[in-house]
């Protein structure tokens, strides 16, 4: 253990990923809190007029062959029985064509806020980069919490079991501050 951070390592004590200095970041705008281990960037994006304003929140940062990234934002029609459902099927679908060919998908449904419906992906992209994603909704806004492990990063098993570690120690920080419409 090194500064409060679990690193999975060899027998000789090598870590895969040196340069990560966690620090609290919030963004009451977006209606988050989450710990980056490198200093984020912060990007907003407005758009449309009616039926409302679309405000997207992207918090991001990349370190070590790692990426890291929260997104927020509220939906682009009222609210109604099919908007998280709706949410959830364009996840799925935009992670193909972002992310390309998926080798291994898992998926499981998440319980981390009342309320809130989430589910939790795991993707193993057959160019070698391995992707988690914690996918939020609510009434108002919709939370996107991704880490990746770029493909051009060695992709040992012992990088792979280090990276599970960091990537849900990034995730795992994410909390729900403050929902926006």
């Amino acid at each position: 253990m090194q500064s409060g951070l679990v690193f999975f390592t060899q027998c000789n004590n090598e870590t895969f990923f040196k340069d990560l200095k966690w620090r609290t970041f919030v963004a009451k705008e977006a209606g988050v809190k989450v710990d980056f281990p490198c200093e984020p960037k912060k990007d907003f994006k407005s758009f449309q007029e009616k039926p409302r304003p679309i405000n997207i929140y992207g918090i991001s940062c990349q370190v070590d062959g790692i990426r890291f990234l929260v997104s927020s934002k509220n939906y682009l029609d009222d609210f109604n029985e099919n908007s998280i459902p709706n949410y959830f099927e364009s996840i799925e679908s935009n992670n193909k064509v972002i992310f390309g060919a998926v080798k291994n998908l898992d998926e499981k449904d998440i319980s981390k806020y009342p309320n809130v419906k989430g589910k939790f992906y795991k993707l193993e992209l057959e160019s070698k980069g391995i992707i988690y994603i914690l996918a939020l909704a609510d009434e108002n806004r919709t939370y996107e919490i991704m880490a990746g492990l770029l493909p051009e990063k060695d992709s040992s098993e012992n990088v792979e079991n280090e990276f599970d570690i960091i990537a849900k120690k990034f995730i795992d920080s994410f909390e729900i501050i403050q929902p926006k419409n």
